[in-house]
């Protein structure tokens, strides 16, 4: 069930995140950055889709910035299941970072990725690079802890900061990820309050 999870918030981020089991991972333990205002939270609601086909409906939240719902297919039980995430998102300069808990009951915990560009409707992103990141905490210069695994894998653990979040969003922060990839998540419909979310394609 834990890949399973992975796998489909992998998806919904529509980046190359290496967070599923048996690969190289980066965490942090907090969110760090400012908060978006409340207008520029408003603006992510809505559905989306993924390349792939994947629908996902954004809602604003209380307990959290944003909270991403999406269905997924249980052969065991042979019906769809209805699963929400709760996301946060930050601002440090002129970068903005998501971030995602592999696990809900862990709060200490979250796979982050930068939005790289963000314009008309879609939003395209660059994952953490994992190699960069164990370099960066073995040589002192971001605060955190590599642990390793079998295999040869590892994960590193960031501890949340200032720092952490001005090195990010330096100019030497931006090779710290990988490649913006050419799979935006697209908007499929805008959502105002008491509406339905309607998945259906837009007309060109």
């Amino acid at each position: 069930p834990q890949f399973d999870y992975m796998r489909v918030v992998s998806s919904l981020i529509v980046l190359l995140l290496i967070s599923t089991l048996g690969c190289d991972n980066v965490f942090v333990d907090a969110p760090f950055g400012d908060p978006l205002p409340d207008r520029t939270l408003e603006s992510f609601r809505g559905t989306w889709a993924d390349k792939q086909g994947n629908v996902y409906f954004v809602e604003v939240a209380a307990k959290s910035d944003l909270v991403v719902g999406f269905t997924k297919w249980n052969s065991k039980t042979d019906a769809f299941e209805t699963q929400s995430v709760p996301v946060s998102i930050r601002t440090v300069q002129n970068r903005t970072f998501l971030f995602i808990p592999p696990d809900t009951h862990k709060e200490d915990r979250l796979v982050f990725v930068w939005l790289s560009d963000i314009q008309d409707g879609r939003i395209y992103g660059r994952a953490c690079n994992p190699d960069a990141f164990r370099e960066a905490v073995l040589s002192g210069t971001l605060g955190g802890q590599v642990v390793r695994r079998k295999n040869d894998h590892f994960n590193v653990r960031l501890e949340a900061s200032d720092q952490l979040g001005a090195f990010l969003a330096s100019p030497d922060g931006a090779s710290f990820f990988d490649e913006q990839n050419d799979q935006p998540l697209r908007r499929l419909a805008f959502r105002a309050d008491g509406e339905p979310a309607d998945a259906r394609e837009p007309p060109n």
